[in-house]
């Protein structure tokens, strides 16, 4: 098993090197500094395991022991870990990725997890260390780091990916390191900042003659490094705080300093748009990189078409039933119901109607995460009998009779042939639903700037829910929905055990993704939604069964149904009770009303 294991982690490598298409190295003499620096790291941690950790798992059953040298390893590797994310994101998973199984739907194959974080769980849930399984989790990783350190000594790079590479984790900082995300057990992952901190300040120093202004950088990374070190409460920690007077500007002044020394900007590769001073700009995350191809890609026309097309019921054969039929404006594009009516049928829908806010920031559409793109999505519900019950290909021979559509498919598809195409179609509704980003909540004003739009219950809120109520470690920043950042590449869902109904003793029948693809895994597994608006939204779950913010906060206090004695062995959220208090959730739920895009509601 240990073997497949490790050969699949070689083809990772691989795959991964390949895909990022690695550049032309310089030859600079700053090039050359960094990559002598990172060999040698890289040779730090195959030394903290053949000398340190591996050794010692075979010689003490002390887990006191053994957690000093496992923190140890984790911090030296976070001196490196903003260039082995950015240069090999495949890879990293297996050093410090989720304890989770990695799942590959389509091939139906199921792959253990490794890393840190895998052994985190177990030496410290265990009162006595299980040496052998550290063992052979501490020989992957060193077999691992092994392999990085013979591709790093062949890698070339260039000074902006340098630029970029921090940057990207500091976005990363922001939206994992702060809430746990990479150290859920001990939650100890607030304790490395100083570190990474300390490793951006060691690279940029060695662009000091080239980069003029540098001292900049400097007393931000030294003022950011002892603002964290003087909190080592995880709960206690202010994330707020830390975040919009350290890492935002620190972000912002790196991107400045490289702007100033001519270094290009990278753009146009992943989901940040590398442009926007810090990741929580109306600007930040590029639509583009959710399309499935360049006739996708957003336009004015397209979303003056999609526009129109949304609230003309001309899709559905009975001609009386829209897109905006079910998705209200005012509701934040929901409909206020537990689930609704099936329009093209009798009795309700399966599902509560999801709001279409920011839907087109995810790489999976449905509850279920059935299909990847809205454009595919638009298809499935109008032609669900029991939704639109329409058919794409006559409403698209309908509209190509009608002279004002014909013409405003010129406009939005020039160069395409005369006739009005299913594609086109789904293409212009996917652009209406993609311009759904308003990015206008008092949250975003705050992080921008207006410190007056967040009230001290709201702040509180922030840090409860980035924090000790561990909301972000599924509804990540700055989306607060499932798609996780810095990359942004994979749209995840959990299995929370929603009950029927808040206080039942039995969890909803709905089989969720199970019901795509036959991994017990996916069994009750739904796709984490956004929050975004989620005050206008109610009710709440996949199903609509929960009419308050308090009945769900509730429901994650307990742990879930597991948390409530139930048995539901593949449940994702953690058991254990949060225990928070009233005040606590109160202030949680004045945050969550914060993610309100009062103005969105009205121009769309």
């Amino acid at each position: 098993m240990e073997m497949k294991i490790l050969q699949r982690i070689a083809v990772i490598v691989i795959i991964g090197l390949a895909a990022f298409g690695c550049a032309p190295g310089t030859g600079k003499k700053e090039i050359d500094e960094i990559h002598r620096l990172t060999e040698a790291r890289f040779s730090g941690m195959e030394q903290w395991l053949d000398s340190g950790f591996i050794p010692l798992a075979g010689t003490t059953t002390d887990t006191a022991v053994l957690k000093r040298s496992y923190r140890e390893g984790r911090r030296q590797y976070k001196e490196i870990a903003f260039l082995v994310e950015y240069f090999y994101p495949s890879s990293s998973r297996f050093i410090l990725g989720p304890a989770l199984d990695e799942i590959e739907a389509q091939e139906h194959q199921v792959s253990e997890p490794g890393g840190f974080q895998v052994m985190e769980e177990s030496l410290f849930t265990n009162a006595v260390a299980d040496t052998a399984f550290l063992k052979r989790e501490a020989r992957k990783m060193r077999s691992l780091f092994f392999r990085l350190h013979g591709i790093w000594t062949q890698e070339t790079f260039r000074d902006d990916q340098v630029f970029d590479a921090i940057r990207t984790d500091i976005a990363r900082m922001t939206t994992l390191q702060l809430t746990g995300f990479d150290a859920p057990v001990s939650l100890e992952g607030l304790q490395e900042i100083p570190v990474s901190l300390g490793s951006y300040q060691e690279v940029l120093n060695i662009y000091r003659s080239k980069v003029p202004g540098m001292e900049k950088a400097d007393k931000l990374i030294t003022a950011a490094g002892e603002f964290a070190a003087r909190y080592q409460d995880f709960d206690a920690f202010p994330r707020l705080e830390f975040i919009t007077w350290y890492l935002n500007p620190l972000s912002a002044t790196i991107l400045h300093l490289q702007e100033q020394a001519g270094i290009p900007v990278l753009n146009n590769i992943g989901a940040l748009n590398m442009a926007a001073p810090h990741i929580f700009t109306d600007s930040s995350i590029r639509q583009d990189f959710f399309i499935p191809d360049a006739t996708s890609a957003i336009s004015k026309q397209k979303v003056q078409l999609g526009r129109k097309l949304f609230y003309d019921p001309v899709l559905s054969n009975s001609n009386s039933i829209s897109c905006a039929s079910c998705h209200l404006p005012e509701k934040a594009f929901t409909d206020g119901l537990t689930t609704s009516p099936a329009l093209g049928s009798k009795g309700n829908l399966k599902r509560n109607t999801p709001t279409l806010f920011y839907a087109g920031l995810q790489k999976a559409q449905f509850m279920d995460l059935r299909v990847a793109f809205l454009e595919d999505q638009v298809k499935d519900v109008v032609e669900s009998k029991d939704e639109i019950h329409g058919n794409m290909d006559s409403a698209a021979r309908k509209m190509s009779k009608d002279p004002e559509y014909s013409k405003l498919f010129a406009a939005a598809f020039p160069g395409w042939r005369d006739s009005i195409s299913t594609r086109q179609v789904q293409v212009a509704l996917a652009s209406f639903i993609r311009s759904l980003n308003p990015f206008r909540s008092a949250f975003d004003l705050y992080l921008n700037g207006d410190t007056t739009q967040l009230s001290a219950s709201q702040q509180r809120g922030f840090d409860l829910f980035a924090g000790k109520a561990k909301c972000a470690t599924c509804h990540f920043v700055p989306l607060f929905n499932g798609t996780v950042p810095p990359a942004f590449a994979v749209s995840e869902g959990e299995v929370l055990g929603v009950m029927d109904k808040p206080g039942s003793a039995n969890i909803d029948p709905d089989q969720g993704r199970y019901a795509i693809y036959k991994i017990d895994n996916f069994r009750h597994a739904f796709k984490t939604p956004t929050l975004r608006n989620i005050s206008l939204t109610a009710p709440y779950m996949h199903q609509g069964g929960y009419r308050t913010l308090e009945e769900v906060l509730a429901f994650y206090n307990s742990g879930g149904a597991a948390g409530r004695g139930i048995s539901l062995q593949n449940q994702t959220l953690p058991a254990d009770s949060l225990r928070l208090s009233k005040t606590e959730i109160s202030d949680i739920i004045h945050f969550m009303e914060a993610l309100s895009d009062p103005e969105g509601t009205r121009r769309f």
